[in-house]
């Protein structure tokens, strides 16, 4: 591609502004993380940068289905397999996928 990295000249954009950013903080709307940095920037002055991210937190569900000789009940279909994902992973990966984050042919590796 012939484009610069960042910003493209005449493109309005649609990123956060630092403004809406200082707001959610204040209304604490986000949780907050102060990171200290030295740098040797050209104003001689504290530079303030704001990075959001979001956290996801991995867990397992262990089902264990019992044996009982009289039961009428089957194992799901959903647990076909012996290792299953659930709808939030099912959902984020879709989401990576759509917007070429993730190759779909590397989903199983990225988790």
């Amino acid at each position: 591609t012939t484009k610069k990295i960042g910003g493209q000249k005449g493109h309005k954009g649609y990123g956060l502004t630092r403004e809406k950013v200082e707001k959610l903080i204040k209304e604490n709307k986000l949780e907050t993380r102060i990171l200290y940095h030295q740098s040797n920037n050209k104003s001689k002055k504290d530079v303030i940068k704001y990075r959001l991210g979001i956290e996801i937190n991995a867990y397992v569900e262990k089902h264990i289905f019992k044996h009982v000789s009289n039961s009428k009940n089957k194992i799901p279909n959903e647990f076909y397999t012996d290792v299953t994902y659930d709808n939030s992973i099912k959902s984020l990966s879709i989401e990576l996928g759509v917007y070429n984050v993730i190759s779909y042919n590397r989903l199983s590796d990225f988790f």
